[in-house]
């Protein structure tokens, strides 16, 4: 196997257990009892004592058990404590990125090159942080993505959401009412699907296709795009959106069921 290959297998291990949880709307969301003040830089994860004190509780959660057993409030603090430390990080080695890539969404060179800054940062941060807080707690991320799988998705971003809920900045949370957020995710929805669908079918018409990285990152733009033109009609992103189809018990909704059901096959 050469040495792409050897990246790819390493960025799905990472991918499997914690970055494609930003799909279920996960990413970012962080416990009110595992808040760190502090921005972390990379040499600064090592020796903070904020952090060692999250990390001795989920060892003392995961202690008092057998390690065959995994309970839906550990994987949430891991989940937690790892987003919190990539996002922070992010924060600080791209401040208002969103913003500043926000006003560049007609200028598709500067947008996709922010993009490109922003997504590698972005995984590097979580292969960092994901790394020092599985190995202190001797788990390897396979034995991590193991455990996931036997937590519903939904049950996992539905207590992450009894911790923190995302920061409503730009609009007031209560002027998105249910019919609002579904019409929010709707729109997100068709339009992301849709975008993906002109995306395969010009990698069909070429005679060369790119290989599958390049194809990953340009569906991850496609999905960053979808976010911003959410932001733009709503004034609300992703995440957000998702919180409150939580909020509003939209989850149940037998129209949102099949739109979750449809984007599965996209994202």
């Amino acid at each position: 196997m050469n040495s792409s290959n050897n990246v790819k297998e390493e960025n799905k291990s990472y991918n499997s257990s914690f970055y494609v949880l930003a799909g279920a709307g996960i990413t970012g969301l962080f416990g009110s009892l595992y808040y760190l003040y502090n921005l972390f830089a990379y040499d600064e994860l090592e020796n903070n004592e904020a952090l060692d004190i999250q990390i001795k509780k989920i060892k003392k959660m995961i202690s008092k058990g057998e390690r065959t057993e995994f309970s839906l409030e550990c994987a949430v603090k891991i989940v937690a404590l790892v987003n919190r430390l990539t996002d922070d990080i992010v924060n600080k080695k791209l401040p208002n990125i969103d913003k500043r890539r926000r006003e560049n969404y007609t200028n598709l060179e500067e947008y996709d090159r922010l993009c490109y800054e922003y997504l590698n940062c972005k995984e590097d941060a979580f292969k960092r942080c994901s790394d020092l807080v599985l190995n202190n707690i001797n788990l390897t991320h396979e034995e991590f993505q193991k455990r996931l799988e036997t937590i519903k998705p939904w049950e996992l971003g539905s207590k992450l959401y009894e911790y923190e809920k995302p920061i409503f900045d730009e609009i007031e949370e209560e002027k998105i009412d249910a019919n609002l957020t579904k019409a929010a995710f709707f729109f997100y929805g068709n339009k992301f699907m849709n975008d993906v669908c002109n995306f395969h079918q010009e990698m069909i018409k070429l005679r060369d296709p790119p290989d599958q990285g390049v194809i990953m990152f340009r569906l991850e733009i496609i999905k960053t795009r979808v976010d911003d033109e959410l932001y733009f009609k709503y004034g609300i992103n992703e995440l957000q959106m998702r919180y409150l189809l939580h909020k509003h018990n939209l989850n149940e909704d037998k129209d949102v069921r099949v739109m979750h059901d449809r984007l599965k096959r996209f994202e």
